[in-house]
């Protein structure tokens, strides 16, 4: 099991679907980071670099100087709807794998 690899809009879109039907619908974490290159997303496992991308809006922003892992977030009030966005590593949120 490693955490889920979006990598195309179909694949993001089932993750949501997926999400739809949790209790807890709001961050979660997936495979993505930038800890060796600020900016320079890429997937832990296989270790490429993001080609599709769903960032909420003004994301990543690196907020703090320290938001080097990527999780996927349901918040309606701001208008994010099962997009992305970079975070501290240490937050204990959900995650969501895949093999």
């Amino acid at each position: 099991m490693k955490l889920v690899t979006i990598e195309s809009k179909a694949k993001n879109d089932n993750v949501a679907n997926y999400l739809k039907t949790q209790r807890n619908l709001y961050n979660y974490w997936i495979g993505g980071y930038d800890l060796a290159k600020k900016f320079s997303f890429t997937w832990i496992e296989p270790g490429s670099p993001f080609e599709y991308t769903n960032w909420s809006a003004n994301e990543p922003n690196n907020a703090n100087n320290n938001e080097d892992c990527v999780h996927i977030v349901h918040q309606p009030h701001l208008q994010q709807f099962f997009t992305w966005n970079d975070h501290r590593c240490a937050e204990l949120f959900d995650f969501i794998c895949e093999s």
